[in-house]
């Protein structure tokens, strides 16, 4: 097993419709890899 921690900073203004598209390309991609994980967003 292996653990992945990434963090990220956004450069760019977004909205809750861009946080939406990211998490459902995510589930998608992670699926077909099989990833496991989650995604903490704050505003």
């Amino acid at each position: 097993m292996r653990q992945i921690l990434y963090c990220s900073n956004s450069t760019i203004p977004g909205n809750e419709a861009d946080l939406d598209d990211i998490l459902s390309q995510s589930r998608n991609n992670n699926a077909i890899d099989g990833v496991t994980g989650f995604h903490l967003a704050r505003a």
